[in-house]
């Protein structure tokens, strides 16, 4: 429970490079024997952690966990326990997640016969272009990869993908207190995108 709380109290919005950066740290920090491979693409930094000297040409098994959170109001930061649940910016997506990650890969890195990466980056949030894409353009490779992401508590085997979808409407713009002059475009969007 400590680590998700200390996660938490960290503010990692996605577009605070220098707060992403210090929680990078303060996770590498938890394996002073092992490798922590450095990645910055963009100012976006990354990391990658493992028992050997050099990477391994293909990893058994990477652990893959984000550290930027949407952001929330300065309180959000202060984590709050009720119950049994955890409350606090991220404490679902997932700083509780990548604190059972990094659990996971301290517990067992060690005593298991195969390359094991932990893979933790700081953009999943605006994409992973400049963290999990950036590392497998340099080469980062596992025969299967565990994301921590939240999936509603159920295992996803698939990728959800993205459909990019660009709609114009035009509209005609009329004073406020004549709106029924105008044709208003948000409206014609409702009505055509909500069939």
């Amino acid at each position: 429970m400590q680590l998700r709380q200390a996660l938490i109290r960290f503010k990692k919005d996605p577009d605070q490079l220098g707060e992403l950066a210090s929680v990078l740290d303060y996770l590498a920090g938890l394996f002073p024997h092992l490798t922590i491979e450095q990645f910055s693409d963009a100012g976006v930094r990354s990391i990658l952690v493992y028992a050997a000297p050099q990477r391994p040409e293909f990893f058994k098994i990477i652990l893959n966990g984000h550290v930027d959170v949407i952001p929330g109001k300065d309180f959000q930061y202060i984590p709050r326990i009720d119950g049994d649940k955890l409350y606090g910016v991220g404490a679902l997506d997932m700083k509780a997640n990548l604190a059972v990650l990094v659990q996971v890969f301290a517990e067992v890195v060690s005593i298991v016969d195969y390359p094991l990466g932990l893979q933790i980056v700081t953009d999943e949030e605006l994409g992973g272009f400049h963290g999990t894409k950036y590392q497998i353009a340099q080469g980062v490779r596992a025969d299967f990869v565990i994301a921590g992401e939240t999936t509603n508590f159920a295992i996803a085997h698939q990728a959800k993908g993205i459909l990019w979808i660009k709609a114009q409407f035009n509209g005609e713009t009329a004073h406020g207190a004549y709106p029924w002059r105008g044709d208003n475009a948000l409206v014609q969007a409702q009505w055509n995108l909500g069939r």
